[in-house]
């Protein structure tokens, strides 16, 4: 009364890319807040990346750019940019050109190689204008503590 099995082994695809991304992206209300975001091919090829954002989180107020192209807030995928291998790129920016009062907006960018939407990284980035924030950020502690060294 054996038993007979098999295993069968997949091979696991590695991720091509990553983002760096802050917890969130502060300005003041009424002025324009950007998120700078680095995106870092992790493979020894070079790979051409398109990014897109999600379309029902997007404001009239939001546009990307990737260097000196910029998409207005009804395009919601770029051109593809190259990124060489095991180097990244910092010149993606995401932009709300007017920071509504008091508020957090939250964009979803996915970042994926060109023809091949599988191999993706995809973050939330956090605008916002919420005066709670600067609060907790620029706190000034008052009060003073000593040790008495005998």
């Amino acid at each position: 009364m054996g038993m007979v099995g098999s295993i069968t082994v997949e091979e696991i695809e590695t991720q091509s890319l990553s983002v760096e991304v802050e917890d969130y992206y502060y300005a003041a209300t009424g002025t324009e807040c950007v998120a700078y975001l680095e995106v870092r091919n992790l493979t020894n090829v070079s790979l051409n990346v398109i990014a897109s954002r999600s379309p029902n989180q997007v404001s009239e107020q939001n546009w990307m750019c990737v260097g000196l192209n910029c998409y207005i807030p009804s395009v919601d995928v770029t051109n593809a940019f190259n990124i060489p291998a095991n180097s990244s790129v910092d010149d993606f920016a995401g932009h709300v050109m007017t920071m509504p009062e008091e508020s957090d907006l939250i964009i979803n960018y996915c970042f994926s190689v060109e023809n091949n939407p599988s191999d993706s990284v995809c973050v939330d980035v956090k605008y916002t204008s919420s005066s709670a924030v600067m609060n907790i950020d620029n706190q000034t502690i008052h009060s003073s503590s000593y040790i008495q060294i005998q």
